[in-house]
């Protein structure tokens, strides 16, 4: 259809042409009026150029190789205007003036087109104004005036409106907007969404706009697209593994991938050593944007635990309590202690309930017991003073016995055990002897079940033998059963008692008779007082006889001169039992009886077996 208009229109301008020349015999030139060249606005009314250098019509704010119409020399009007602007150009003798013209309706096409006909019809173009339409294309005529189908004279001038095609806008500045609110900026412009892209971004906040296409400002067409870029945000990092790192490796790290450090806290371990990142938040490889914190865990060591009371407790027991909580055992030393006793730990370091960390070393003092004290030198002193001095050196006094002297006062003491200048615990116990003149008859003759005296006899094979086979007690007496033989007459075995009551030793033959005690049966033999003193008579029944006799204390060759022949030597503690200057009975102390004198022959035991004091059981 365009091409048919096109054609037509090429016909009508030649005929005309043809016809005012031949007819008019016109011999003046004429003009076609076009727009303005490129760069005029709509303001600028119209140019006018001879048709002789038409132009192409450029649209306000356009190029002419994109305005309506197009270049010339590709449109046939163009070229048939060429050519008319040629012939018109020429001066043709005997042209006659012009008559009536209807003006054509020029809307709806190009400008170019509109002054075709204009120029075909034989008249004028005018002004050529210029404004938006969001119908008409842009370089299509959509005004006129005259309007079309009013009659004008020959060469009127016709004022035509020319479309600039839609009115442009300014494309909305929607960069650090959000994307709902750029896109609510956009399509509130006239515009339209573009596409959509998305971006890591370190300044501009994820979900807003980074950048758009076209850049603000710029004029666009209403309809036309606007491309956004979206930011995600800045772009993901790896958090770098930092365990096992002391915590200054451990920020370098952190810092150098991009993030920051968190919080520091400290925790225990019993594995990972002391200032080493033994945990962190986030872990290792998690993506995060930059600069979020990394929080660290920096080990401590092994978990505190209080240091055990050991103090009181054995040595041993100490060590493992010591060992078994995760502490080492620090230095052990020794000290006396009057209150903890021997073995056992009198103090500590560190001291017990401390919260320290297992592996440090608890030293404790074991106690040595009280600080030995030197036994006082007390010999000679009276009982009293004795007892005073044992007790001021912080010892005790135990037992006080008595023991002969003819030297030392009667009651002062004349032996001590342990000896003076002993080294003892405090509160152990000094036994005292204190003088006495008198003996005890039991420290000579111990009587205890197992004590035995053996003799051979004169010929070495006839002796005799006693021993003590049996003790009790009858009626509050201490008693002894004494077995008897006599090798001399066939073994024969014969058994006697002794028995302890009201001070002394008395000799039974019958059984029977000891059931008197503490009375004393009138066949009983009074044997010698328990306690004797040397040099003081006492009567005594011997070999059934009353004798009166007389204890002397002494060397056994003070009694006897044969001692060579006593198997036991010079004894030198002995007590002699005297009948004038009769030696009787000899006894050595803790012995018994070492000599016997029956008056008509006497001897000395052979064999002494003593297994225990006196009262012995």
């Amino acid at each position: 259809m365009r091409a048919r208009f096109q054609m037509r229109l090429l016909g009508s301008l030649l005929a005309g042409l043809f016809a005012s020349v031949l007819v008019a015999g016109c011999s003046e030139s004429f003009s076609i009026n076009l727009p303005e060249p490129v760069g005029a606005t709509p303001s600028q009314g119209q140019g006018t150029l001879p048709v002789g250098g038409l132009n192409p019509i450029t649209v306000p704010g356009q190029t002419a190789a994109n305005s309506a119409g197009g270049v010339a020399s590709q449109n046939p009007v163009m070229r048939a205007l060429t050519l008319l602007n040629t012939l018109a150009t020429s001066t043709v003798g005997g042209c006659a003036g012009p008559g009536s013209m209807v003006v054509p309706d020029l809307t709806n096409v190009t400008l170019i087109e509109a002054q075709g006909m204009l120029l075909v019809q034989g008249l004028k173009l005018g002004n050529v104004r210029w404004a938006y339409s969001e119908t008409v294309p842009s370089g299509y005529v959509f005004g006129q005036d005259p309007a079309a189908g009013t009659k004008a004279s020959a060469e009127a001038v016709v004022d035509l409106l020319a479309s600039l095609g839609p009115q442009p806008v300014a494309v909305p500045d929607v960069a650090g907007k959000t994307q709902t609110e750029a896109q609510t900026a956009i399509t509130g412009a006239g515009l339209t969404v573009g596409a959509i892209t998305q971006s890591y971004s370190l300044t501009v906040p994820a979900g807003s706009v980074i950048s758009q296409d076209p850049t603000a400002g710029t004029l666009a067409l209403s309809g036309m697209a606007v491309s956004l870029v979206i930011s995600q945000g800045p772009q993901p990092v790896a958090v770098p593994n930092v365990l096992g790192k002391t915590q200054a490796e451990a920020q370098a790290a952190i810092v150098a991938a991009g993030l920051s450090m968190g919080t520091v806290a400290q925790g225990s371990s019993p594995t990972v050593p002391v200032g080493i990142v033994m945990s962190q938040n986030p872990a290792a490889d998690v993506m995060v944007i930059p600069g979020m914190a990394v929080d660290l865990v920096v080990s401590q060591g092994p978990e505190p635990v209080a240091v055990p009371d050991i103090v009181g407790r054995t040595q041993s027991d100490a060590l493992a309590a010591v060992t078994g909580t995760g502490f080492l055992v620090g230095a052990v030393t020794e000290a006396w202690s009057a209150v903890v006793p021997a073995g056992s730990v009198v103090s500590q370091n560190p001291n017990a309930g401390m919260v320290m960390i297992p592996g440090t070393a608890v030293d404790f003092v074991v106690s040595k017991g009280p600080q030995p004290v030197a036994v006082p030198d007390v010999a000679g002193k009276t009982q009293a003073e004795a007892q005073a001095a044992i007790a001021g050196a912080s010892l005790t006094v135990g037992t006080a016995t008595e023991q002969y002297s003819d030297t030392v006062p009667e009651g002062s003491v004349v032996g001590q055990d342990p000896a003076a200048g002993t080294l003892l615990p405090p509160g152990t116990p000094v036994n005292l002897a204190l003088a006495t003149r008198h003996l005890t008859l039991c420290d000579y003759y111990p009587l205890a079940v197992g004590n035995k005296w053996v003799t051979a006899g004169t010929n070495g094979n006839n002796g005799i033998s006693a021993e003590i086979t049996e003790t009790f007690t009858i009626n509050g007496s201490q008693c002894w059963k004494v077995m008897s033989v006599d090798h001399a007459a066939n073994d024969k075995t014969t058994y006697s008692y002794f028995a302890s009551a009201n001070g002394w030793m008395y000799g039974y033959e019958s059984l029977d008779d000891l059931f008197l005690l503490p009375g004393i049966a009138p066949k009983a033999q009074k044997i010698a007082p328990q306690t004797v003193t040397p040099g003081e008579s006492f009567t005594t029944n011997y070999n059934n006889s009353t004798l009166t006799v007389t204890p002397v204390k002494g060397r056994l060759s003070d009694f006897v001169s044969n001692v060579g022949a006593c198997p036991f030597g010079d004894v030198e503690d002995a007590v002699a039992l005297k009948l004038g200057n009769i030696t009787l009975v000899v006894f050595a102390r803790d012995m018994g009886p070492i000599y016997y004198n029956y008056i008509t022959k006497s001897g000395f035991y052979s064999s002494i077996t003593i297994v225990g004091g006196c009262g012995a059981s």
